[in-house]
């Protein structure tokens, strides 16, 4: 979900406030990104200038494409466990972060229990027939776990990933991958570059010995 609404008009919707009033929303290993500074619904008056009521019309605007984004997929059954944050106001005064809390309250993906049961279905998923299977949900699962700020390290998820290939086939990745893990980060190679290797190396396999895949 975060990934689609990678626009920050977009983004700033759903994104969290910092846990303290003026605690920094980056780090040093985490850098500044505007789009992860939340914003609120403008508050306007009777007496609201015209700058101001435009801004209040503009940031509903963005405010539904970001509501859309998240719903536009969802089952009728799905959408039908969203409550309406203020039933007088209609829907389109449903805050996209409401939605985006509301989702992940029903169905996870964003808290803590969800992304750690992830991370271990992911280091118990074993390499079976199809390899493009395999590596789409590691590539999948990974990208989730970035999104949702969950501890997965580069070095980890290498380990992890490398420890259920067949050896008859991706021994020297594997021997490349577990030497690399004693050395700095720096010079760890990308998660990227080794499910692409895994891909090259199955797609060789199979035109060498099309009847054996």
């Amino acid at each position: 979900m975060l990934f689609r609404c990678g626009s920050r008009t977009c983004s700033v919707h759903v994104s969290h406030a910092p846990p303290f009033p003026h605690a920094p929303v980056f780090s040093l290993d985490d850098p500044f990104d505007p789009s992860r500074i939340p914003t609120y619904p403008p508050v306007i008056m009777a007496l609201s200038t015209q700058a101001e009521l435009s801004f209040w019309d503009s940031w509903w605007r963005s405010n539904e494409i970001a509501a859309h984004i998240l719903t536009s997929r969802l089952s009728v059954s799905a959408c039908s466990q969203l409550p309406i944050s203020n039933p007088l106001a209609g829907l389109q005064h449903r805050t996209a972060h409401e939605v985006f809390g509301h989702l992940c309250h029903l169905f996870g993906g964003g808290d803590y229990t969800s992304s750690s049961a992830l991370k271990t279905q992911l280091c118990n998923l074993h390499y079976g027939t199809h390899v493009v299977e395999y590596v789409t949900q590691w590539c999948a699962g990974v990208a989730q776990l970035n999104n949702s700020g969950y501890p997965f390290t580069l070095q980890e998820s290498l380990e992890a990933f490398v420890d259920h290939l067949p050896d008859m086939d991706h021994k020297p990745m594997k021997d490349l991958v577990y030497q690399s893990l004693n050395h700095s980060d720096s010079e760890l190679p990308s998660f990227e570059s080794i499910l692409e290797r895994v891909i090259t190396t199955d797609t060789h396999i199979y035109c060498n010995h099309p009847y054996a895949a």
